[in-house]
C-alpha cells in the first residue's frame, strides 16, 4: 500500500501490485469537511467516486499542422521507444509527481531512473562561471529576477546559483545516461 501526501493538499492511496486502483482527493489543510468525508469514506471502502458528470469526451480535432505533428511525435514514441530520466521519484512525497510504468509504458516511454543524492554531489563540482553561464542565457532569453538579501523571505542570487548548478548537473546526468535528450 502506497500512501502519498503532495504539496497543494493531495492525497492519493494505492495499491496496484495487487490490483487496487488508486484514490485521490485534496484538501487545503486536512481539516475540512468534504475532506474528512472522503477520509474516511476511503478508510471504510478502500475507494472513493468522484463526480464525473462534468467529464466530456474529446472532439474530434481539426486537421491542422499541430494535430498532425502531435500524431506522428505518439507514432515515433511507439516505434522508436523513448528513455526518460527519473531522479528518486516520489522521494519528497510528491506521489502525484510520479507516472507509473504500466501506464507510460505503452506509449513507448520508459524510465531510467537517476540518483538524486547523486545530483547533489555533482551539483558541488559544477564551476561558478559556469553556473553563471546559465544565468546569463536566461537573462538573455528575456528572463528578469528580482533579487533580494534574506533567503528566508525572498529570492536571493545565492539560491539561483545553486539551481543553476543543479541545471547543468542534471544536464551531465542525462548526457552520462542512456536518457533520451
Amino acid at each position: 500500500m502506497q500512501v502519498g501526501a503532495a504539496d497543494g493538499g493531495q492525497l492519493h492511496a494505492d495499491d496496484r501490485v495487487v490490483g487496487v486502483l488508486d484514490s485521490t482527493t485534496w484538501t487545503v489543510d486536512g481539516k475540512d469537511e468534504w475532506f474528512l468525508a472522503c477520509l474516511r469514506t476511503w478508510l471504510e471502502t478502500g475507494t472513493l467516486e468522484h463526480d464525473t458528470s462534468h467529464v466530456r469526451d474529446l472532439p474530434a480535432l481539426p486537421e491542422t499542422e499541430e494535430v498532425r505533428l502531435g500524431r506522428a511525435l505518439a507514432e515515433q514514441l511507439r516505434t522508436e521507444k523513448a528513455i526518460m530520466g527519473v531522479f528518486d521519484e516520489g522521494c519528497m512525497g510528491m506521489y502525484n509527481a510520479i507516472i507509473d510504468d504500466e501506464l507510460l509504458n505503452p506509449l513507448g516511454i520508459y524510465k531510467e531512473r537517476l540518483s538524486q543524492s547523486e545530483l547533489w554531489a555533482q551539483m558541488q563540482t559544477v564551476p561558478d562561471d559556469e553556473a553563471r553561464a546559465v544565468g546569463e542565457w536566461l537573462t538573455d532569453a528575456g528572463m528578469t529576477f528580482r533579487f533580494g538579501s534574506d533567503p528566508d523571505t525572498e529570492l536571493t542570487e545565492d539560491q539561483v546559483m545553486w539551481q543553476y548548478k543543479m541545471y547543468v548537473a542534471a544536464g551531465d546526468a542525462s548526457s552520462e545516461s542512456s536518457v533520451d535528450n
